[in-house]
């Protein structure tokens, strides 16, 4: 899971499309795992890796779920960054693309883009 966690990080923080729009925070990406902090401000980004079972003997595969949120006035964006991300990971040698779509954070009315995908290494 490490390795697929890295390769997560590693990818999309080398990536514009990713970069342009989730930024820095005192020097740091704003991509956490499973949750951020409740001061960290929009667009963020957080994933969640789960392993699937049934891959081969000599490969792991794993589901990612990243979400990237945006201000309850950020819509159009959030729903750009789903259209924007998409091939992106469809182009990745090592990812398959499964899902992606807008939705809404039900405590504070954030936009949250959707991206469902799986890792094989």
């Amino acid at each position: 899971m490490k390795e697929a966690s890295e390769l997560l990080f590693s990818f999309l923080t080398s990536q514009s499309v990713f970069t342009d729009v989730v930024g820095q925070l005192n020097g740091v990406w704003k991509l956490y795992p499973i949750a951020a902090d409740s001061d960290v401000p929009e667009p963020f980004a957080t994933y969640r890796i789960r392993e699937q079972s049934g891959a081969t003997k000599d490969a792991s595969s794993y589901l990612v779920s990243l979400g990237v949120f945006f201000s309850p006035e950020q819509y159009d964006e959030c729903v750009a960054f789903c259209d924007a991300i998409t091939p992106i990971i469809r182009g990745h040698r090592d990812f398959e693309w499964i899902t992606s779509e807008p939705d809404i954070d039900d405590e504070d009315g954030s936009f949250v883009s959707i991206i469902n995908f799986k890792i094989t290494i």
